[in-house]
């Protein structure tokens, strides 16, 4: 690589890495080898700050969705509404990423309901903002800084 112009020295990587790693407070490195030696691995662990910031940003659209984008899917369902419907509504062309970030999540609140309870699957289901909906986007609208 050397020769190649392709790295700046030989032998500085590791420990610029090891040094960059330990300053930044991430978890040190994890070197493999195999019984024969026939490959040399170095395991970066991911630092934790980045795992928090992950799980933080996965708890916001799994299962949950934002109030702004709630309260625009359950305006729109105060009349019934297919799946497909609320789906371009909110701009999401992915079925299964819809049902499980948006979908579920406001059914599981219960501002949602399906007008066919019984048949969740059937092709005339229609879903519409329930009660609670209604009571939760009154609320939220009137919450100071909204």
């Amino acid at each position: 690589m050397k020769e190649l112009g392709l790295t700046e020295g030989r032998g500085t990587g590791i420990p610029k890495m090891l040094k960059s790693m330990r300053l930044n407070g991430s978890p040190p490195l994890v070197f493999e080898t195999d019984d024969d030696r026939t490959y040399f691995l170095a395991r970066l662990p991911l630092h934790p700050v980045f795992i928090k910031e992950e799980k933080e940003r996965k708890g916001k659209t799994t299962g949950q969705v934002t109030g702004q984008v709630a309260v625009q899917i359950l305006r729109f369902c105060e009349q019934p509404r297919k799946a497909g419907e609320i789906r371009a509504l909110v701009g999401v062309k992915h079925r299964q990423t819809f049902r499980e970030n948006y979908l579920n999540a406001l059914l599981a609140k219960g501002w949602l309901a399906r007008t066919i309870p019984d048949k969740p699957k059937s092709r005339l289901q229609r879903y519409q903002t329930t009660e609670e909906g209604k009571k939760w986007m009154q609320a939220t609208s009137h919450s100071p800084g909204r």
